[in-house]
């Protein structure tokens, strides 16, 4: 390896090394959202009862098999069960190298940066859900497809299966994307077919397509049937799938246009330089195969999840992850020009841009993390003080009975937190009426009923402390103005859901 090249790859690391301290500084210190607290609860089920079927509303096993073994070594905590996400997202970065064959690497450096320092794929890196898995394993088979049409060979269309049962065993989305794989292929040879013997390449093919639908089911297989515990689970799983999400109208929505200002806000040079990127290589590199494959991958998913019901801000990062490859590709191209006057201009857009994305990035995952203002953080994230309360719990139950503590709880709507923040307690007490007797030293209520049970427990000696399980803007035209977009000010306090804890001590 000469000099300019180990250059190359320490700059690498130095991405990647920067990518893993971003991802795991403070990992523990957002109380778990509403989804962490369902996959977190759900992985500790798992251990307690040594059993698992699939539910298509939590999603694929692989995110509950992997922190299960996490939680079963190193015990059920915030940090553990994000710390395999932010491994992830480390991994995601790293996976950018082999790129740069394909998009120069000034392309894939800047690709690296982007992955890196990106608002949705860093905040995203640091919440225990499936979709950085995904995002990663996604990004995997595009590069074993690559390295195979580059080098054809069995190895790398065994691993290319095998990524993809991986995707399949992470969320659902993996189906409409492996699906854009597929048709793009299948498209390719109509369009190429005066050109190439389609049928001759199939068949010539055809061992190595063989090996990766195979070694893809086994992997499908494996996962869903638990490891063939429960061998019929993964021919329902699909068709469970379908009938779930097809008719699914509850969790967050918005317009079609939903996912475009949450990219201008957060990922502007990837959404500049992507489209600018789109525009160059349909115009100058018609036959770039890469691009034009990876336009209609950004297409046709901008597409299906427009149209769907569910537009959740997680559902970002698969939009970012092809337009950030031809983003970085086309910034490649940039930095070769000749024109110094394009070149000047571009790179001033690129740096203007770039400075805006990181400030975001730092402010809505290390400084604004739980303000519902930021649109990357769904409206059920809890307040810190939910958290503040939670510790309050352990502290009373530390001088009290330990996890022997009897605790109430009186709205179900507060199940989904309790039932994994509440997980080590052996007598909790679900939905109680308010109007029952309410005597365990540790108390929950939905803020609404505070003032009543405290008016019932004031001569008892309890204590009162609040917080939010859920917190949400409902948005207007007039809030979006330079002062929200630089600093995510409003002129109004957030609604919310309330949780109020009286404890005696």
């Amino acid at each position: 390896m000469n000099e300019r090249n180990k250059l190359y790859a320490y700059l690498f690391i130095a991405i990647v090394t920067l990518a893993l301290i971003l991802r795991i500084y403070h990992l523990d210190l957002r109380p778990f959202h509403h989804d962490e607290a369902v996959h977190g609860w759900f992985a500790c089920k798992i251990l307690s009862t040594g059993d698992y079927h699939y539910q298509p509303w939590a999603h694929g096993p692989f995110q509950f098999y992997i922190t299960a073994l996490v939680f079963h070594l190193s015990g059920a905590s915030e940090l553990t069960g994000r710390i395999l996400p932010a491994i992830a997202g480390t991994l995601l970065v790293a996976s950018v190298f082999p790129l740069r064959r394909y998009i120069g690497e000034a392309g894939a450096v800047f690709l690296a940066l982007f992955l890196a320092l990106s608002p949705s794929f860093l905040y995203y890196s640091r919440f225990f859900r499936n979709d950085i898995y995904l995002a990663l394993f996604s990004l995997l088979v595009l590069i074993l497809v690559l390295r195979y049409i580059e080098t054809p060979n069995l190895h790398s269309a065994a691993l290319a299966g095998l990524t993809a049962g991986l995707a399949t065993s992470a969320k659902e989305n993996a189906y409409v994307i492996l699906f854009i794989f597929v048709s793009f292929g299948i498209l390719y040879l109509i369009r190429e077919r005066g050109r190439i013997r389609g049928k001759e390449l199939v068949r010539e093919n055809l061992p190595a397509i063989v090996t990766a639908i195979v070694v893809g089911c086994i992997v499908y297989y494996l996962f869903y049937s638990f490891f063939l515990k429960h061998p019929y689970d993964p021919f329902t799983a699909i068709p469970h799938a379908i009938d779930h999400w097809s008719s699914y109208t509850g969790g967050p929505s918005g317009p079609f246009y939903f996912y475009i200002p949450l990219m201008a806000l957060y990922e502007l040079p990837v959404l500049i330089f992507g489209v600018c990127g789109i525009i160059y290589y349909w115009v100058r590199e018609k036959n770039n195969t890469l691009m034009l494959f990876l336009t209609y991958y950004f297409a046709f998913l901008m597409i299906v999840q427009a149209s769907l019901h569910e537009k959740a801000p997680w559902l970002t990062v698969h939009l970012i992850l092809p337009l950030s490859i031809i983003a970085a590709g086309f910034v490649d191209k940039l930095v070769q020009m000749e024109g110094k006057w394009v070149k000047r201009a571009a790179i001033t857009v690129l740096g203007i841009t770039l400075i805006f994305m990181v400030a975001n990035s730092l402010a809505l995952n290390y400084i604004r993390f739980v303000d519902p203002a930021e649109p990357m953080i769904q409206a059920a994230q809890p307040d810190m003080h939910f958290k503040e309360m939670i510790s309050r719990v352990n502290e009373v139950a530390s001088g009290l009975d330990g996890y022997n503590t009897r605790i109430i709880v009186t709205d179900p709507k507060l199940e989904t937190q309790l039932l994994w923040n509440l997980r080590d307690y052996r007598k909790v007490r679900w939905r109680v009426d308010i109007n029952s007797t309410l005597d365990a030293p540790l108390i929950f209520v939905h803020d609404l009923d505070a003032d009543l049970v405290e008016k019932r427990l004031e001569e008892r000696g309890y204590m009162r402390m609040e917080g939010r399980i859920l917190q949400w803007y409902w948005w207007k035209p007039g809030d979006v103005n330079l002062r929200f977009i630089l600093f995510r000010e409003m002129d109004r306090d957030p609604d919310g859901y309330g949780v109020v804890l009286f404890y005696k001590e």
